[in-house]
């Protein structure tokens, strides 16, 4: 702790930022917040989010769109883990999943992996 890796992460940031086409998103670790394992993924996408909320209804819909088209009806799995992506697709009625272990994990990581692409193009 405290050897500046958040101010690496800002100027980063800001450096990427200068150029139009991209996007960083971050995250921060909380300590505090160690029984909830995706805390720091929640809240870069919750921040994503936020920010596409403010680049207007145009750039909601495509994302949307986007998310919709890779993920489909696996998007309640998303919802479960990442709340805030109903400021982005609406409101879903999520059904309870009835896998676990391994197999839930899995599912996880495969659904996790084709949001994250259909948000990076």
């Amino acid at each position: 702790s405290g050897t500046g890796k958040s101010v690496l992460v800002h100027n980063v940031r800001n450096a990427l930022s200068e150029k139009s086409n991209i996007v960083f998103i971050s995250g921060k670790f909380d300590q505090l917040q160690q029984v909830e394992p995706l805390a720091a993924i929640t809240s870069a996408f919750s921040n994503h989010f936020a920010n596409i909320a403010q680049k207007g209804q145009e750039r909601i819909k495509q994302t949307k769109n986007a998310i919709i088209e890779e993920v489909d009806s696996d998007i309640s799995v998303l919802a479960q883990a990442i709340p805030s992506i109903s400021n982005i697709i609406g409101k879903l009625d999520i059904a309870p999943i009835h896998v676990g272990g391994m197999e839930l994990e899995n599912r996880f990581n495969f659904i996790f992996e084709k949001f994250v692409r259909s948000i990076a193009t």
